[in-house]
């Protein structure tokens, strides 16, 4: 017997700011006039007393004025970079071999079209997520789903006994005709067993609470990390169109 499940994925963006630490090598710089031996002042108030140059110098964040020397300028404030999180979620194709398996089924960046789904064989379809960021310490990307894959009347799609904690290699859920699940790529996570999902081929159940997929402690340009969803009915499985959401939420940590 076939079954039709589809089932969307959508992802949400979550930035958190934090404060900024900006370290600075500094040299004096020198003049036969003077010599600055903090080039950058920004701890106190005040003008210089020299009759050959003004340095104004403040904590706020404006620059409150300008040296009246003639030779030179000298502004004191803070200097400010742009944060930056840009997030590519792209598709793969049919026949591609990663993390242990190969795709059976070709995805696009919002979409795994499980299709038609024959009793006892797996189908297995894949996506990329691609980060780059500027943020000091990293960033995070987490799973959830809004609903099991549920079809008009109420049947549902079972989940796999493995959890985002603990993957398992795959199998149907104890008891149940039918199971889903998801394997990521990244094998350095910042909780619990961080490299819980360094063996390839296992797999995590989805729910409706946010669950790590994805860590790096550091700033990362066109970081690629590979997600696996997985799903699997036998003959008992009622027919049926089934479908559901997974949200991806990113968060950098500036």
């Amino acid at each position: 017997m076939k079954k039709f499940l589809f089932i969307n994925l959508f992802f949400i963006l979550i930035i958190s700011f934090g404060v900024f630490n900006i370290v600075f090598a500094l040299e004096e710089a020198t003049s036969t006039s003077f010599i600055l031996r903090t080039p950058i002042n920004s701890d106190g108030g005040g003008n210089s007393t020299s009759t050959d140059f003004e340095i104004d110098y403040s904590i706020g964040q404006i620059a409150v004025g300008e040296s009246t020397s003639t030779d030179f300028i000298i502004e004191s404030g803070f200097l400010y970079f742009d944060e930056t999180l840009t997030v590519n979620i792209s598709g793969v194709d049919s026949g591609t071999t990663l993390e242990g398996v190969t795709t059976n089924i070709t995805t696009n960046s919002t979409t795994i079209p499980f299709g038609s789904v024959i009793s006892n064989a797996s189908v297995i379809g894949a996506q990329k997520i691609e980060v780059t960021t500027d943020a000091s310490y990293g960033y995070r990307v987490f799973i959830n789903e809004t609903q099991p894959l549920t079809k008009s009347g109420g049947a549902q799609i079972g989940t796999v006994d493995g959890t985002n904690a603990s993957p398992s290699v795959w199998g149907l859920g104890t008891g149940l005709n039918s199971g889903y699940g998801y394997h990521s790529g990244d094998h350095s996570l910042s909780g619990g067993d961080v490299s819980r999902f360094s063996t390839d081929n296992t797999y995590a159940s989805l729910d409706d609470v946010q669950r790590e997929i994805i860590y790096s402690s550091e700033p990362v340009n066109s970081e690629i990390t590979n997600m696996v969803f997985r799903i699997e009915t036998n003959n008992l499985q009622p027919a049926g169109s089934y479908s559901s959401s997974i949200i991806y939420s990113i968060t950098g940590s500036f």
